[in-house]
């Protein structure tokens, strides 16, 4: 494994510690934000619906105990971003997804898996 690919993994992981310990309360968000889903769908390539990120997305969160909330959302698509942006080899946010969705690896924070999703899908595509 390549210098580059050790260091995604290791940021991740950091990025994946920060989502899985996170418990925020939602209670005072303003609702003149547009939600995490929208945010997703504009920024995620290929424009998926709301509908169908929320569905990839939120079974996955469960599955690495993270709390399903608007903080926890920013920062799992977050995650999912600066791993897309992190390659000249585009694999979209939506793959890393489907792939953890997949995979379901256990002992491992959202990020970690999400960072072992992106490097087994950059590898396939090379």
């Amino acid at each position: 494994m390549t210098k580059k690919w050790i260091i995604t993994i290791v940021f991740a992981g950091f990025i994946g510690v920060n989502t899985s310990c996170s418990n925020s309360n939602e209670s005072s968000k303003n609702t003149s934000q547009p939600s995490s889903y929208h945010i997703m769908s504009a920024v995620f390539i290929g424009t998926p619906s709301q509908v169908t990120i929320k569905s990839a997305l939120e079974p996955v969160m469960s599955f690495y105990n993270v709390d399903v909330n608007e903080a926890n959302l920013k920062t799992c698509a977050d995650v999912l971003v600066a791993l897309r942006k992190s390659s000249d080899i585009k694999v979209t946010e939506m793959e890393i997804l489907n792939y953890m969705s997949k995979s379901k690896m256990e002992k491992v924070s959202f990020g970690e898996a999400a960072a072992y999703a992106f490097t087994f899908l950059t590898m396939e595509k090379q």
